[in-house]
């Protein structure tokens, strides 16, 4: 029920009647159950109503907008703004609902006030002030203001770095708390002066040089508590800030640091251009532009940057200075109507000599009340150097670090976009280096890496413009033929086999071992993954057919290179066999136990060629790490001859060749009887030939001494039971030539 303050009116007069039609505003009337029974031609056109369908309608319902709003209590009008659909969409309005009362039934009446347009005005003023805050938040210059009272009411991000005080600590304070950065106290600044009129120029106080240019007030001072309290030369400009209706509301003051140039700054204050002029001494590029491109001004480093004098630039198109690739690009960042007031663009630029170099522009629009573009501020570097990082990143991203090939990230990028694209005919040729874990082993993994390095050169140097090779996984390679025929992918198969065969003939102790399968698509709707893997079958088949010729022929590679590297491999390996077989028969081993122990004295130093130079040819001693590096080779030689069927069945004994007696051995401690006949037999006849070879360390000493070490390590280091049997046998020969002891005729090692 409504209260007693509700209005008395007679809703049936003609008056009330005709303004109640009249009003260019809605008007609504509803019963003391707040429905709908009255309302006139505009609120009718505005919510869509009809008299025959929304009369008698709870107003809540029909105008939400109203629900909870009609709660009046004691009062007889109450005013609120809300937000209501309309047939123009949304609007904000102003709603009076007023209660009324005649002869005993209580009525409301509402009316409403269209503030859409008021709103929108409040709306673009926020918005004009909110840019003006920003512009001012970006100038390079440290930049505050005050209001009549001396409060702080801008602080902007350059001040903030400036005096090292946050904005958010310096809003609102008063009472000269503004100069305090400056001095380390309160007193008056340029600003406050400026605000109590014209200030009297002092002789001896700290504005020593202080001039008017109209309503400007221009000064230079040392500002004693900046820069941590050393000290800083400022030069200063402060202005006074009036309302729209003139009246003054406070002023700003504008601070530059010149201690390091302040003899120039000085000659730039009497110039129109001073707060241009600050960005002389900044590596970067600044200029104006205006809507048509033209350059209105650009800094003095333009010259050490582009090579051209300012005065030579202004007045031109900037867009001349800009490759013809990125020109269309920078004009639509740059000029766009609809751009964003702050934006960042890299594109290249030229210079006075015709070069083009990297540069990134950040460029910040200014505009006019109606939102049209006057000029952009560009700021401009040369970003050439990190450019060329993220080209070199991109590249990495996208090749493999040792061949330069394309990785398998990109291979199957490119394969995903031949299945999309739907392509054919489409080949592809799939390469895999058999053997290289044994060359890693053995010769080390920089010879692993040439190996992985010149497949790659043959199968770059036979590859047409749109074909892909790429590295795809440790040993493996592959090349992806757009449009490549079954004629095309043979051709380049026969001739990266013939590549290799012709390399291997140059380069036997590092032979090249490839096996490689092909695949073809020709119908475009047979998946890509189908197609490789057609070529890795093969692949594959041809892999295991060749595997034991290509096992066998890198251990005589790797034969062969150890020859290159060791002293007289070949002779040394011709004397042991035959001091071994002459022991073997002398003890009455079988003729297959033979073979193998021959296979032993031939193949026992093979894991030497992964042992670097510098340590197998040491002429003096061998410090600790290297003699740990040398005794790897029982290991190394276990691997290899493990790799190759000829030689699987020593590999047990070259692994175990240098075991002791007494345990004292390597690699793995064995000692007396745990160590295999053949090692023992070889570890003496080695041992007696290394004596009576040369060394690089020293001469080849004579036989008789050489068996009296036999005997001295007799029980540690040999058999002490085959050590004297081995005497003997060796005593025998020496009877037609004793006296000699001469080992002119051996071959050194």
């Amino acid at each position: 029920m409504m209260g007693k303050g509700s209005l008395h009116t007679n809703i049936d007069d003609v008056g009330f009647q005709a303004i109640f039609a009249g009003l260019k505003l809605p008007i609504l009337l509803l019963d003391s159950q707040q429905r709908l029974i009255k309302f006139n031609q505009y609120a009718q056109d505005v919510f869509q109503l009809e008299q025959a369908t929304h009369l008698g309608q709870d107003a809540a319902q029909v105008l939400p907008w109203l629900a909870g709003r009609l709660n009046m209590g004691s009062q007889s009008i109450v005013d609120f703004k809300c937000v209501i659909t309309t047939v123009e969409g949304e609007r904000h309005a102003a709603v009076r609902v007023a209660a009324l009362a005649q002869a005993g039934e209580n009525y409301y009446l509402i009316t409403l006030h269209d503030e859409t347009e008021q709103k929108e005005i409040e709306a673009a003023l926020l918005a004009t002030q909110q840019r003006l805050l920003d512009f001012i938040d970006f100038l390079p210059d440290p930049t505050f203001a005050i209001d009549n009272a001396g409060r702080v009411t801008i602080w902007n991000r350059a001040m903030e770095q400036l005096t090292k005080i946050p904005k958010e600590k310096m809003l609102g304070q008063g009472n000269l708390a503004h100069s305090i950065p400056f001095w380390g106290e309160r007193r008056l600044t340029v600003v406050d002066m400026l605000l109590k009129g014209e200030p009297v120029l002092p002789l001896d106080g700290p504005y020593r040089e202080m001039h008017w240019d109209g309503h400007t007030l221009y000064a230079e001072c040392f500002a004693t508590a900046l820069n941590e309290g050393q000290g800083a030369y400022v030069w200063i400009k402060a202005a006074p800030l009036y309302d729209s209706a003139g009246n003054l509301i406070g002023a700003i003051e504008t601070v530059r640091d010149i201690t390091e140039n302040r003899k120039a700054l000085l000659a730039l204050q009497t110039s129109e251009q001073r707060l241009r002029h600050i960005t002389d001494n900044l590596l970067d590029i600044i200029a104006e532009i205006d809507p048509r491109g033209r350059i209105l001004y650009i800094s003095p480093p333009v010259q050490k940057l582009l090579g051209y004098r300012p005065d030579e630039l202004l007045g031109r198109c900037a867009f001349d200075l800009i490759h013809p690739e990125d020109r269309k690009h920078v004009k639509r960042v740059l000029l766009s109507p609809t751009r964003e007031d702050h934006s960042r663009i890299e594109f290249r630029c030229a210079t006075a000599q015709g070069a083009f170099f990297w540069a990134e522009a950040v460029a910040n629009c200014v505009h006019n009340e109606q939102r049209q573009l006057q000029q952009v501020i560009v700021a401009v570097r040369n970003v050439s150097d990190r450019k060329h990082l993220e080209e070199r990143l991109t590249y990495l991203s996208w090749h493999d670090s040792l061949t330069g090939l394309y990785n398998r990230r990109y291979w199957q990028g490119q394969l995903q976009m031949m299945e999309d694209a739907r392509i054919a005919p489409v080949s592809v040729l799939l390469c895999d280096v058999d053997g290289l874990k044994i060359v890693n082993d053995t010769m080390g993994h920089d010879a692993g890496d040439r190996v992985l390095t010149q497949v790659a050169n043959i199968l770059v140097k036979h590859c047409e413009e749109k074909e892909i090779a790429a590295r795809i996984g440790g040993d493996e390679f592959a090349i992806l033929l757009p449009g490549g025929n079954r004629e095309r992918v043979l051709s380049l198969s026969q001739a990266i086999r013939q590549d290799v065969e012709r390399y291997n003939n140059e380069n036997p102790t590092l032979p090249l071992n490839v096996s490689i399968g092909i695949a073809l698509r020709i119908d475009a709707n047979e998946p890509i993954a189908a197609v490789v893997k057609r070529a890795d079958d093969r692949m594959y088949r041809e892999k295991l057919n060749r595997s034991h010729s290509v096992r066998n022929s890198l251990v005589q590679a790797l034969s062969l290179a150890l020859e290159a590297r060791d002293f007289g491999t070949e002779g040394h390996t011709k004397r042991v066999q035959e001091l071994a077989i002459m022991l073997a028969k002398k003890l009455g081993i079988p003729g297959s136990s033979q073979n193998d122990l021959r296979l032993l004295a031939q193949f026992h130093d093979i894991g030497k060629v992964g042992t670097p130079d510098h340590i197998l040819h040491k002429p003096g001693p061998l410090t600790e790490t290297e003699r740990q590096e040398m005794q790897r080779h029982p290991e190394i030689g276990h691997r290899i001859a493990l790799a190759s069927p000829d030689l699987a069945p020593i590999a047990d004994l070259i692994l175990k060749h240098h075991e002791w007696w007494n345990g004292a051995g390597y690699p793995l401690g064995l000692k007396g009887q745990e160590i295999p006949l053949a090692c023992r037999i070889l570890a003496i006849v080695d041992a007696y030939d290394a004596m009576t070879s040369n060394r690089p360390y020293r001469s080849a000493m004579p036989k008789e001494e050489a068996i009296a070490e036999l005997r001295r390590y007799a029980g540690t280091q040999f058999d002490p039971q085959l050590v004297p049997l081995f005497i003997s046998l060796i005593e025998q020969e020496l009877e037609p030539t004793a006296g000699s002891g001469s080992a002119d005729n051996q071959a050194p090692q």
